[in-house]
């Protein structure tokens, strides 16, 4: 398990500074937009050439690096379930 966090200055989920998530909703004319995100196993190369959300500075990081060795569908299949239950 990794403890993470919100933060009150930028949107997303934060372990120790870092963001490892990001869920987005928007509403405009009518439809509605959302979309979710988490870092499991991949290159953060791209985002040091970037402002991650639009923030300068902001530190991105994924599961592996936290010490979370599952492969990404088992990740997903785990989150996915974990979201079901929180909404019924």
């Amino acid at each position: 398990m990794v403890n993470s966090n919100a933060r009150d200055d930028a949107p997303g989920v934060y372990v120790a500074g870092a963001k490892v998530a990001a869920l987005g909703l928007r509403i405009r004319n009518g439809c509605c937009y959302h979309g979710l995100s988490l870092n499991v196993d991949m290159d953060l190369t791209p985002f040091s050439t970037i402002n991650p959300c639009g923030y300068p500075g902001l530190e991105v990081t994924q599961l592996r690096v936290l010490g979370v060795s599952d492969p990404s569908a088992l990740v997903a299949d785990k989150l996915l379930d974990k979201l079901a239950g929180e909404l019924g």
